[in-house]
């Protein structure tokens, strides 16, 4: 029961568990609970505290809008199991809304996920953002905050630099709260052009097609930090020439903000912004050392922006033309590597390349990241340069260039036609096939032939070593190594196990006969069978 009639601050009414909160089973996905709702447009929410302390605000329904009873599920957010759900209750944000009522709760029903090899799945399709490609007109650019200097920093930085001055950046927008004092910052950004900080108070300025609006939050929120920026935000949103594109810079994303439903606050006024007057609204926002992403919520651009010392540092063209926005993020790296050096013929696979960062981070190169890449082969060949799936039907060796800023590499790819049958049926590898290596033996990841033969495999990453044990046979190899402890004894092969694409490889021969089986050859159609 709730009594809203008084007041005109955010009221709330609590229902409050005791000891802490109730504790969810251990797997828990999402709960459900039954509703008893009177039509009068509740917000009703949950707070979840993970096991490692992190307390997270879910929005059970932002209206109870029905009458009678009705069912409804809620997501858990990620974060480190058990849960326990603290409380369940009903908040009222406008002030000028004064209600009473009373909402009935029950059967919560935890939903438990069950356990599985996620790398055995297909991978989820990606959302492509179409504003994502290369424009043209106005261009900013926009890169995170700077940490406290370090050589790795140092140079992450002297990279980000380089690449705006290159593309002639009319002005650059740097995000995330400013962490040392501004003599410092001056001297870490020398040689870049027109920068202005998030996080250093409330301003307004326009640019050729788009117009931006700097918040500060770095006490919290905006509220915290300075009032006055709500009622500079209202009324610089009446009067801002809508014809623009509009970009509000703040230091950290509304998420983040220390009073929850402020945030909620700050992307209902943009929302509605947005759809009275058309424009389009981005907001830019610290990812602090998160990747970057990009999402559009109720008509709002949201993008997070990575810190210099992200594990995948990155800067951010926007190209501004006609009130169309697009952009390119492009990772700050040194190199690019490939961790995929064979492929299935006839069968389309996710190349694994990336980009490696000066303090030696891997980018996993693709989208969302601005990309050139060629394919070179003589023969018929299917490639995504967003998502890097390859697909050849012959055999043989193609190369890929692949070019991120002014970093270009050529990656080999073989294109192996060598299949693998266990007692007829044919294994299959999801992300790394057999192949035949420089001593003409066929190489095989060792997990998927050992548990086809009934086996059980487990890593040892202290040694370097992976172990095979099926009823009374103990095989242990070492990466690097042409030898294996079989039973106690040293058994010799005439190539070595390698580590690729994170798959032990090994040669199919020793490791099928080791544990009991018979191997075939058949040369025509290039297939290894295995008999046990």
């Amino acid at each position: 029961t709730y009594d809203f009639t008084e007041g005109t601050d955010t009221r709330a009414a609590y229902l409050t568990y005791q000891n802490g909160g109730k504790t969810l089973p251990e797997g828990t996905a999402k709960f459900g609970l039954r509703i008893y709702g009177q039509a009068q447009g509740e917000w009703l929410r949950a707070a979840i505290q993970d096991a490692s302390g992190k307390e997270t605000i879910l929005d059970i329904t932002k209206s109870v809008d029905w009458h009678d009873w009705r069912w409804v599920e809620v997501n858990l957010p990620a974060g480190k199991a058990p849960f326990k759900l603290k409380t369940i209750y009903v908040v009222e944000t406008n002030p000028e809304k004064k209600t009473k009522g009373t909402i009935y709760l029950d059967d919560l029903t935890a939903f438990v996920a069950g356990k599985y090899d996620e790398s055995l799945l297909p991978p989820a399709p990606i959302w492509i953002d179409t504003a994502n490609q290369k424009g043209s007109g106005f261009t900013f650019g926009v890169m995170g905050t700077i940490p406290a200097a370090n050589q790795n920093h140092t140079n992450t930085l002297a990279l980000a630099k380089n690449i705006l001055n290159r593309h002639n950046t009319t002005f650059n927008a740097i995000v995330g709260k400013p962490l040392t004092d501004e003599t410092t910052l001056n001297a870490q950004l020398n040689g870049l052009k027109n920068y202005k900080f998030s996080g250093k108070g409330y301003s307004v300025f326009t640019e050729t097609g788009a117009a931006f609006i700097f918040l500060d939050a770095t006490k919290g929120s905006l509220r915290t930090t300075d009032y006055n920026q709500w009622l500079n935000l209202q009324k610089d949103l009446k009067t801002i020439d809508k014809s623009k594109a509009l970009f509000v810079v703040i230091d950290r994303a509304p998420e983040s903000f220390s009073d929850p439903l402020e945030g909620e606050l700050l992307k209902k006024i943009l929302t509605e912004h947005a759809e009275a007057s058309g424009q389009a609204v981005w907001v830019l926002a610290s990812g602090e050392t998160a990747s970057f992403s990009s999402k559009a919520v109720n008509g709002v651009n949201y993008v997070s922006i990575p810190a210099i010392n992200s594990k995948e540092p990155s800067v951010t063209l926007f190209y501004i033309s006609n009130g169309n926005v697009n952009y390119q993020v492009i990772p700050l790296i040194d190199k690019i590597i490939s961790e995929t050096t064979t492929v299935k013929a006839g069968v389309a696979t996710k190349l694994n390349i990336y980009g490696i960062t000066h303090n030696g981070n891997k980018i996993p190169l693709g989208y969302p990241y601005a990309t050139e890449s060629e394919v070179l082969y003589d023969k018929p060949v299917g490639f995504d340069p967003k998502t890097f799936t390859f697909k050849a039907v012959d055999p043989g060796t193609a190369e890929i260039q692949v070019k991120v800023g002014e970093t270009l590499q050529s990656i080999p790819i073989q294109i192996s036609d060598v299949s693998v049958l266990v007692n007829g049926k044919e294994v299959y590898f999801p992300d790394q096939v057999p192949y035949i290596n420089k001593d003409n033996r066929t190489m095989v990841p060792v997990r998927f032939v050992s548990e086809s033969l009934g086996a059980k495999v487990s890593w040892d990453n202290d040694n370097r070593m992976v172990i095979i044990e099926k009823d009374n046979a103990t095989i242990k190899l070492k990466i690097g190594e042409n030898k294996a402890d079989v039973n106690g004894k040293t058994v010799s092969f005439d190539t070595s196990a390698v580590l690729q694409n994170d798959r032990t490889m090994v040669p199919v021969r020793f490791i099928s006969e080791a544990l009991g089986a018979e191997v075939g050859w058949n040369q025509d159609t290039k297939t290894v069978e295995i008999k046990y």
